[in-house]
């Protein structure tokens, strides 16, 4: 590797150390992150101020890194549906506060969910995403679906979902949902209606009328 190389490397690993930092679990400090990633306390003090500016990173109300309205613009804009970036944060702070479970926006196509940026749940119900997992649905969704739809992934520890559509594009359709534990997957209509209000808010904001 040569020199440029190597510092456009040290560079990218600096970056996705940051970007990781608003889903460590709660209570992790941001410089526990870059310390375990050999990162220097200086330097991770620069990279943190940078990416706050830039809007890749921004603190909640206790002084906490969560993603910036930039992060989510630039992922969600991968899979068509970039206008949602700046509602995101806002949509999935108000599902993980209503429910205390990890709320997220995702991405399906066909009968299998990718699941974007989330905010973590809170207490001892809420279930971590498992990127190693595949997320499954019971059956297929248009944006016509009404209610919520469910499924379950494939891990060692197996989670549940609930999800609802938003909007499609190209064949891509955005849903809002929430992680749950296996057993209580479509049970609690309270859910089921928090999840169907965020996405009647976040349609409406796609629609250029504002939450």
């Amino acid at each position: 590797m040569t020199g440029k190389s190597a510092i456009y490397r040290r560079a990218l690993d600096r970056f996705e150390t940051a970007m990781r930092i608003p889903h460590r679990p709660a209570g992790e400090t941001a410089g526990a992150a870059f310390q375990e990633a050999g990162i220097a306390r200086s330097t991770a003090a620069r990279d943190l101020l940078v990416l706050e500016q830039r809007k890749f990173l921004a603190r909640d109300s206790y002084g906490d890194p969560v993603l910036g309205s930039e992060a989510w613009r630039v992922g969600y804009s991968a899979w068509g549906h970039g206008d949602a970036g700046p509602m995101a944060a806002t949509i999935v702070r108000y599902l993980r506060v209503q429910t205390r479970r990890t709320a997220f926006l995702g991405v399906v196509t066909g009968k299998e969910l990718t699941l974007l940026a989330f905010s973590l749940g809170r207490g001892n119900d809420y279930t971590a995403p498992d990127r190693n997992a595949s997320y499954l649905l019971h059956r297929k969704i248009d944006t016509e679906t009404r209610g919520a739809v469910h499924g379950m992934s494939s891990s060692a520890s197996p989670a549940g979902f609930s999800i609802a559509p938003v909007a499609e594009t190209s064949g891509v359709i955005l849903v809002a949902g929430l992680l749950c534990r296996r057993d209580e997957a479509g049970i609690d209509p309270d859910r089921v209606v928090v999840l169907r209000d965020a996405t009647r808010k976040l349609r409406i904001g796609l629609s250029g009328y504002g939450l």
